[in-house]
């Protein structure tokens, strides 16, 4: 009866520690955009550098299929005004996503636009807020 507890209880606890959130699969896949941009951008200033360590990326996302879309890992520098994109592509759950290039993009007023749209398109695709995809909190919503 005790050997058989024992294994109940180990089997339910290996279970449980197997499990992790989709927060935890898009926190992972930003720290791998960060460490992949910071690897790969030679001449950045150490403001820059610490904006990038300290800021969370907003996420942009568009489908490819059903249940696999490419992502971009964004970071709006303020000095030069910027933005710093890690591209890469997974599974909607970012479970898998890994960074391919790194794209410096200066945008124009209609492309912020647009942007807007696609961080709303991806705060559908993962089921969560814009303000949790743009790496703003609730206070900053407009």
């Amino acid at each position: 009866m005790h050997k058989m507890k024992f294994v109940l209880t180990l089997t339910v606890s290996l279970f449980l520690c197997g499990c992790a959130s989709d927060e935890y699969y898009r926190d992972k896949a930003a720290d791998s955009a960060r460490e992949f941009l910071l690897n790969n951008l030679a001449n950045i200033s150490p403001e820059n550098k610490a904006y990038i360590d300290y800021t969370y990326p907003e996420i942009l996302a568009a489908p490819i299929l059903q249940n696999y879309s490419q992502f971009c890992f964004a970071w709006d520098l303020p000095s030069p005004e910027v933005t710093l994109l890690v591209y890469g592509s997974s599974k909607n759950n970012l479970r898998a996503w890994f960074p391919l290039r790194v794209i410096i993009k200066e945008y124009t007023e209609e492309e912020k636009k647009a942007r807007k749209e696609v961080v709303l398109e991806e705060a559908e695709i993962l089921g969560t807020s814009s303000d949790e995809i743009s790496g703003r909190g609730p206070e900053y919503s407009q």
